[in-house]
């Protein structure tokens, strides 16, 4: 049998996301968001595929970014969901490493 490899798809940030930048967030709200990680395949051959992790429905920093948010923001990121199709275990609303703003 033939087997065609499919891409992987990472989804990350569904309201923002944050790559390698400098944000500060103050008095925002973030919610109802969804991000979706999965796979594209573009044949009629059987596929073989990995799954792709979701994560940080709401608002995802990546390890380079650098974030600072407010109580206000943190507060009212909320109903957000992250959908994979894998068994990961990812935050939903936020992901990755802020600074809290006092």
């Amino acid at each position: 049998m033939r087997y065609l490899r499919c891409a992987v798809g990472l989804g990350a940030g569904g309201g923002l996301d944050v790559g390698g930048r400098t944000v500060t967030l103050t008095n925002d709200t973030v919610t109802g968001n969804d991000v979706e990680g999965g796979f594209f395949c573009s044949s009629n051959f059987p596929t073989e595929a990995q799954e792709g992790a979701a994560f940080g429905g709401g608002i995802e920093f990546a390890s380079a970014a650098t974030a600072s948010l407010d109580l206000f923001t943190a507060t009212n990121t909320s109903n957000n969901d992250n959908v994979d199709l894998g068994d990961y275990d990812f935050v939903s609303n936020i992901d990755g490493t802020y600074i809290p703003l006092t």
